[in-house]
């Protein structure tokens, strides 16, 4: 864990040495200490569950743990008792972290263990343990005439980067805020001013290679990630800590295909609120979204339209007008604020020519590769 190689590390027993063994006889000597069957059974019954639902092999459900104090704060822990120890371990799993398990030994302990020692004990630890594995996969052991209740859906953000160093840490900071289960994907067009290595530093973060091109990246990161619902967040982009579970609530609405946040940018400048409520107004006449309000959308969704078109520029207003043929696209209230950095060195005056010189042409017909020199 020092050298980041893996961001969970949790203990798996070792098998008793033999009689003589270096590490066996003497008093006081660490000893492997024999589980009893019947926690033996719920040992080897809840990682083999894990690894179905989960598909993370481990061996043991081992009391000593270690795990950094930033994949710690991702796993939002709820369980006080007998559950904490599978919460996390089964977090960790559906959160993407880098887990390794080391072989350690234990002293025997002196007296009876309350849980493993007992059959009402061991009981009522394993149906918590089980339960806990089962409500965090989406389900859980219902009560008498209860049903079943599904769980939050993963949810795959993809965030196309090229020479991002200086804005990425903050955008992967605030994104793992988020409450799992949550994928990140950040699709790099070839940087060269070390944004790979920043993302790689976080854990649970897969870093991806594709030729450069917005478009390309966010299909690639499509491609590669597991969830069900697709976030495409730029790297400046600053979402708050309930924004993963807000675009759940927004795509479970009958006939939701995707949608998007509102437009703010990080300055306070008093031009800001000026451009924002234009931005605002503009969005609710033409029913028209860019990707600097972090779209969103279901994977059948995504399929359906076909994914990004790969085009210069204007990808994220053709995914959205395809999305308004393909079913329900809405607007949020909350605010997704993004560097006001084109505005301030263009010149807010500026940056509104511009704009308005591609999307004005482009309405009417032009060619995205025509109008890509006028970028802000």
């Amino acid at each position: 864990m020092l050298a980041r190689l893996a961001d969970f590390c949790v203990s798996r027993r070792r098998k008793r040495p033999p009689p003589g063994g270096e590490e066996g006889g003497g008093r006081g000597h660490a000893r492997d200490v024999p589980v009893l069957p019947l926690p033996h059974f719920g040992n080897l019954l809840s990682v083999t569950l894990i690894r179905l639902l989960f598909g993370v092999r481990y061996t043991d459900l081992g009391p000593f743990r270690a795990i950094r104090a930033e994949a710690l704060s991702r796993l939002a822990m709820e369980d006080t008792d007998y559950g904490w120890t599978v919460e996390m371990q089964v977090k960790a799993a559906a959160a993407g972290l880098r887990i390794v398990e080391v072989p350690v030994r234990y002293r025997r302990r002196i007296g009876v263990s309350k849980i493993s020692g007992t059959l009402r004990g061991s009981f009522l630890a394993g149906r918590k343990i089980l339960g806990t594995i089962a409500r965090h996969r989406g389900w859980r052991i219902p009560g008498p005439g209860a049903a079943a209740a599904p769980g939050p859906a993963l949810v795959s953000v993809i965030v196309p980067v090229l020479d991002e160093a200086a804005e990425i840490g903050g955008c992967l900071r605030s994104l793992l805020a988020n409450a799992p289960p949550l994928e990140v994907l950040v699709v790099d067009g070839g940087s060269g001013d070390g944004t790979r290595e920043i993302a790689g530093s976080f854990p649970g973060v897969r870093v991806l290679e594709a030729r450069r091109g917005r478009a390309r990246q966010m299909n690639e990161g499509a491609r590669r990630a597991r969830g069900e619902i697709l976030w495409f967040l730029h790297a400046d982009g600053r979402p708050g800590p309930g924004a993963a579970g807000r675009i759940r609530r927004a795509l479970a609405r009958p006939g939701a295909a995707g949608g998007a946040f509102r437009f703010a940018l990080r300055t306070e400048a008093p031009w800001a609120r000026i451009v924002e409520t234009v931005v605002r107004l503009r969005g609710e006449w033409l029913r028209e979204a860019y990707g600097d309000q972090g779209i969103f959308l279901t994977r059948r969704a995504f399929q359906a339209v076909g994914g990004f078109p790969e085009v210069p520029l204007l990808e994220d207003l053709r995914l959205v007008r395809a999305l308004h043929r393909a079913g329900g696209f809405r607007i949020l209230e909350e605010p997704l604020p993004t560097s006001a950095r084109a505005w301030e060195e263009g010149g807010v005056l500026s940056t509104i020519a511009r704009y308005q010189a591609i999307a004005l042409p482009e309405r009417l017909g032009a060619a995205p590769e025509m109008l890509a020199g006028w970028r802000p």
